[in-house]
């Protein structure tokens, strides 16, 4: 545990990953139209985060323009994506319909509620709460809807779901998110070195078709593994926490992080991993739910991590793993969702070690 006093590099790196957060942004401002579109949302939706991130670095003008420009044009009045290009995601395999689909209605509500969108972020809640939660698990369909052919639920699109929801108040939603997580980790049966990523009604998801390995199982030995998923989820754990007490959220989140510190070491190559940086969205919510000196040198490797990796115009692209040739619609996912992880490690760092009430 943390012995007191500030750790002598924190003050640097916050300096320098606000810097970085700055650069980012304006790149993103920089790729929104008059009218509020972002680039390339005519054809595809890597925009989900642009309200989200540009609101948390201060640009609120512009994030306002994208947030009404997508409530126009990407949003239906029930609050869900509109088919078409809003549901397209071709830098992935699959499109937000049969994978991850309730990820980009997730970010998009998160965003409308930092910018008192009240209105539009409750009617996509409704949405997600009616068409994507489990009723009976509490996890977070993959597919929509109308293309549900397997019910399978995971880490990413629960956490997320389970974040937002803690965000607006849906505390119903938040907890029956924690209780899929709850049963996902009692499930698991070769941990610590691989850990399952998603269920089918009661059971785990154990049998991917040949080649799916990817979506099924984080196996810690190897590269080129889904490394954002234990991080995301103890982001989750740790917030459920604060918002609850719960110890069993704080335990969960210290293993998910576990795994995540444990990952293979390809994990911090940036031309070819795979989105480790949730691995810092983990590490900075345990740091405020707990000092430890762990979580503190996971986050300040990170940090480095982010710094490094970002490009001299202030984007940052997807890993070449996944996105050869990326373009301004690649660029426009990654740098969002960096400057949103960078901010919670900001926040975290600058808090360490954070306190407690009445001391």
């Amino acid at each position: 545990m943390a012995s007191g006093g500030p750790h002598p590099d924190i003050a640097s790196m916050v300096e320098r990953l606000e810097a970085a957060r700055s650069r980012g942004a304006k790149w993103i401002v920089s790729r929104i139209g008059d009218d509020g579109q972002p680039v390339g949302a005519d054809r595809v939706n890597t925009y989900y985060r642009v309200p989200w991130a540009l609101q948390i670095t201060g640009h609120v003008a512009p994030a306002a323009a994208a947030m009404a420009w997508i409530e126009r044009h990407a949003l239906t009045s029930e609050g869900d994506l509109r088919p078409g290009a809003a549901q397209k995601n071709w830098s992935y395999p699959a499109e937000w319909t049969n994978g991850s689909a309730s990820y980009p209605l997730s970010n998009l509500a998160y965003g409308a509620w930092l910018l008192e969108r009240y209105d539009t972020a409750g009617a996509i809640m409704q949405t997600l709460a009616s068409d994507f939660q489990d009723p009976a698990s509490g996890g977070g369909y993959i597919e929509r809807p109308e293309c549900r052919s397997t019910g399978r639920q995971d880490i990413l699109c629960t956490a997320q779901i389970g974040l937002t929801a803690l965000l607006t108040g849906r505390r119903e939603m938040a907890e029956a998110a924690f209780g899929w997580f709850e049963r996902l980790w009692a499930l698991q049966p070769k941990l610590p070195n691989r850990l399952y990523l998603s269920t089918i009604g009661p059971d785990l998801a154990v049998d991917p078709p040949k080649g799916k390995e990817f979506g099924y199982w984080l196996d810690i030995d190897k590269p080129r593994q889904a490394f954002f998923n234990p991080g995301l989820g103890a982001a989750f754990m740790g917030r459920y926490a604060m918002a609850t007490g719960s110890t069993s959220a704080v335990e969960i989140g210290r293993g998910l992080l576990d795994v995540a510190r444990r990952a293979h070491e390809s994990k911090y190559d940036y031309n070819d991993t795979v989105h480790v940086g949730k691995f810092a969205w983990g590490a900075g919510v345990m740091m405020d739910v707990e000092p430890d000196e762990s979580h503190l040198a996971d986050a300040m490797r990170l940090g480095q991590w982010f710094l490094d990796c970002q490009l001299e115009d202030g984007r940052w692209n997807p890993t070449k793993f996944l996105v050869p040739e990326p373009g301004d619609t690649d660029a426009l996912w990654k740098t969002g969702e960096h400057i949103l992880l960078m901010t919670i490690l900001d926040m975290a760092l600058a808090a360490w070690p954070r306190g407690t009430f009445g001391n």
